[in-house]
């Protein structure tokens, strides 16, 4: 029979059917430049050490008729994923390219059906080593379809657990706290059934 299943089990499952040695992710919305795999197995194989490749993304913002362009760059060759980094999240799950090893003892968390994938890049990804490949090498869409533009109660319940009562390390909470609080206030607005009390 059948069965549709929420997106991180589905990843999930996904992962234990993989046998490379590198995992990418490509989502329906995304897209990829012709060369973008070449690229990332020849920088990580020039790097063994390093578990992680990422580059330079296109963001295409849609809400109903205006459409905006952004472009994430990087300049270095080299990055160490530490909380610089991550202080304003510019990773996109399409840009990455990860050495399957990451995945031996880390798995997406179902219970989120959101922010799966920002929990999981900031739990797995925080203290590895990476390499830039600079070249623009995909397209993110942000639409008004999004799951989290169409739940934003849900997604905002997601993040406030993520902050408050999901089992993190210490760091993680504390660079949370340190630097999403425009999310976390969202998640707290949305949330509490008296926002004006919430402080």
């Amino acid at each position: 029979t059948h069965q549709t299943l929420p997106l991180y089990s589905a990843r999930n499952i996904a992962l234990s059917l993989c046998h490379g040695r590198y995992l990418a992710f490509h989502d329906a919305d995304d897209v990829w430049s012709a060369d973008k795999l070449l690229l990332y197995k020849q920088r990580l194989d020039e790097s063994p050490s390093s578990l992680i490749a990422f580059g330079s993304y296109i963001i295409n913002t849609q809400r109903g008729s205006l459409r905006v362009s952004t472009t994430r760059s990087y300049t270095s060759p080299f990055t160490k994923l530490d909380d610089s980094f991550f202080s304003s999240y510019d990773v996109a799950m399409s840009s990455l390219v990860l050495s399957r090893v990451l995945f031996q003892s880390q798995q997406f968390n179902p219970r989120y059906q959101i922010v799966g994938e920002y929990e999981f890049i900031l739990r797995t990804l925080f203290d590895a080593s990476a390499i830039t490949v600079i070249q623009q090498t995909c397209t993110v869409t942000q639409s008004s379809d999004s799951t989290s533009f169409r739940n934003p109660l849900s997604f905002a319940k997601e993040l406030r657990h993520l902050a408050y009562k999901s089992r993190v390390s210490r760091r993680l909470r504390s660079y949370f706290l340190l630097h999403s609080n425009y999310k976390l206030f969202q998640s707290l607005t949305l949330t509490t059934k008296n926002p004006l009390r919430i402080f």
